[in-house]
Order: C-alpha cells, then sequence, then structure tokens
C-alpha cells in the first residue's frame, strides 16, 4: 500500500501560475511541441503523479536554473479500465471509468504549473503556447477558486 501524505494549504507558499491547454495531442506529442516552441527542456519524472493506488497522470518536468523557475506539464485525464459486478446473465462487466486531476476543469487537457519567485509574464507564455498548431486553446486559471489545489501540490 502507498503512503499517502497530505499538504495543508494553508502553510502552501503559492507563487506559482496555472495554465490551462486544450490540445488532443498526446502528452509525449504535447511535451515535444512545447519544447520546440517554448525553448523548454521537459522530461518525464519516473514516477507518475499517484492520486491513489490505481489513479495516476503523467507528469513532466523542467528546471529553469537560468530564470530560477520549476516548470511542470500534467496531464489532467486518466482512463482505467474497471470490471464491475452486475448481477445478470453476464456476470462481470468491463468499463472504462475517467478520473480527472483537477475535476473543477474536466474540459482542460494538460496543466501547466510555473513556480517562481518574483515577476513572471503569463501571457507570453500563453502567446507562445497558441502559436502551436494543435492547441486549440491556453489561458490562465485562477488557483484561488480551485476546490482540489491539493492534487497539484507535492
Amino acid at each position: 500500500m502507498v503512503t499517502r501524505h497530505k499538504i495543508n494549504t494553508d502553510f502552501y507558499d503559492d507563487t506559482f501560475s496555472l495554465l490551462a491547454i486544450h490540445s488532443s495531442l498526446e502528452d509525449h506529442s504535447l511535451v515535444f511541441m512545447l519544447n520546440h516552441y517554448l525553448k523548454t527542456g521537459f522530461k518525464r519524472k519516473r514516477k507518475d503523479l499517484l492520486l491513489t493506488d490505481t489513479i495516476s497522470f503523467p507528469i513532466y518536468e523542467w528546471d529553469d536554473t537560468i530564470h530560477d523557475r520549476y516548470w511542470t506539464c500534467m496531464g489532467n485525464s486518466c482512463e482505467i479500465e474497471e470490471s464491475f459486478n452486475i448481477n445478470d446473465l453476464f456476470g462481470s462487466e468491463v468499463g472504462i471509468s475517467k478520473y480527472h486531476l483537477i475535476p473543477e476543469h474536466k474540459d482542460v487537457d494538460y496543466f501547466l504549473k510555473i513556480e517562481q519567485d518574483g515577476s513572471f509574464s503569463e501571457n507570453e507564455v500563453i502567446k507562445q503556447i497558441a502559436i502551436i498548431p494543435q492547441v486549440i486553446a491556453a489561458y490562465s486559471v485562477n488557483r484561488n477558486e480551485l476546490r482540489s489545489i491539493e492534487n497539484i501540490i507535492y
């Protein structure tokens, strides 16, 4: 069993920007395009972001030491094949359940979290992301309105 540690958000210093990205690209393809257009260096973490024993999300990170920023790109959805016990002629059924990292924004495909100290231009990054042909939309998310903010604080 995996031990989960909860972080109290009252003591967390929230000096990060959160951007939502809508795209039909797979996570590795989106990260490749972000690396190309934003000149970033995202690499996949060895371990996925775990919410439970079975629910995990791919996570990519880049430590920008020049500008003192830590970038994280996270997928917002996870599909798990589950079997449901039904008392009928066929026994159990297999179905796919979809879970979201931030359920308040189910329509968002990816989140880009940028941790920084000091000033930072979100609009410039959003403009650069919008140039990517396969990106439908990119915008800033107000993290104060999120009920599930603890899912992206690790």
